[in-house]
């Protein structure tokens, strides 16, 4: 027993087997490649304290189901890829069990799973996922179900944000279930490369009331596309506020044909209240910025109150 520990951080190191453990006062643990004689070690360990708000894990051992269990349990980091796996005996995938009912922020980097439940959690008010490529690919009964209980679970937060993997693996479940009405979301931030601009409408068409988006654009090559037949996101033309597009792809020819180019279009041509449109695109020469603040002086604007920021830096 620890009566007075607040803050735990555990790296490399090994856990035996243990029948108890009380930290009454552990408000936040972070667990950085660490090595558990069982499951039921690992999951001793988070439920030792009833005041924990803050738990952090990064990189496990022997550990092929993750049970986090905690009745005051606020914000879950969990970060494990691919090369943690390779070393993980001959793990392929990881299971993970959520019991938090006071969760408020939950954010999983996670190359692969293969179980997603969720008991008595209600839906966070901050949500960030990153999967891997290929994680629900191909949709058959065993990934609808886990789709399923991840996107039903997600359907009421707020502030949510997605990689561009979980966005295709979104567009692929709703060619045989329709998405559910994110209501309650106000906020949207996407990682996306040129593949994810026809997914784009789809989504936010599940989103009414998004308020604020933020796009992150790894790759300018653009398909051969015109989002612009998409059918019109109700958000665009009654809610839609503000949109960040941020770029980190370096172009060396003409910003025509660029998928920041596109976006900044169809956001000034369809975004009937849009306040502001911030551009920051790290990467781009003086002289391509300058193109792209030509192009958009012609384009189509369809909200008179909208001002466009252009700047060469993130932050």
């Amino acid at each position: 027993m620890c009566e007075t520990l607040v803050h735990l951080k555990l790296v490399e190191v090994g856990i035996d087997s243990f029948d108890s453990v009380s930290l009454p006062r552990l408000e936040t643990m972070h667990l950085l490649s660490v090595w558990f004689s069982s499951e039921a070690a690992l999951e001793r360990l988070i439920s030792s304290s009833p005041v924990l708000q803050v738990l952090y894990i990064e990189k496990v051992w022997n550990v092929e189901v993750i049970r986090v269990r905690s009745q005051s349990l606020y914000s879950l980091r969990m970060r494990i890829w691919k090369r943690d796996l390779d070393w993980n005996k001959d793990l392929t995938k990881i299971g993970l069990v959520i019991d938090a009912p006071r969760l408020k922020s939950l954010n999983l980097q996670i190359h692969r799973f293969k179980d997603l439940v969720l008991n008595s959690v209600c839906s966070p008010l901050k949500v960030d996922i990153s999967i891997s490529k290929g994680e629900f690919n191909p949709i058959n009964s065993l990934t609808m179900k886990t789709l399923r209980t991840f996107i039903a679970w997600i359907s009421n937060v707020t502030n949510l944000a997605l990689n561009y993997c979980c966005l295709e693996a979104m567009y692929a479940y709703s060619s045989s279930e329709p998405l559910p009405q994110f209501s309650n979301l106000t906020h949207l931030e996407v990682s996306m490369d040129s593949s994810c601009l026809k997914l784009l409408p789809t989504f936010l068409a599940s989103c009414p009331n998004l308020k604020s988006l933020e796009l992150w654009v790894h790759d300018h090559r653009l398909d051969i596309l015109d989002i612009s037949r998409s059918t019109m996101p109700k958000c665009l033309l009654i809610s839609l506020k503000f949109v960040t597009i941020y770029s980190t792809a370096m172009i060396s020819s003409s910003v025509e044909n660029q998928v920041e180019t596109e976006l900044v279009k169809y956001i000034l041509g369809n975004a009937a209240v849009v306040k502001e449109l911030t551009l920051r695109f790290i990467l781009w020469a003086e002289e391509h910025r300058f193109q792209l603040s030509k192009q958009i002086l012609a384009f189509p604007k369809l909200s008179s109150a909208c001002q466009v920021f252009l700047h060469s830096s993130f932050f």
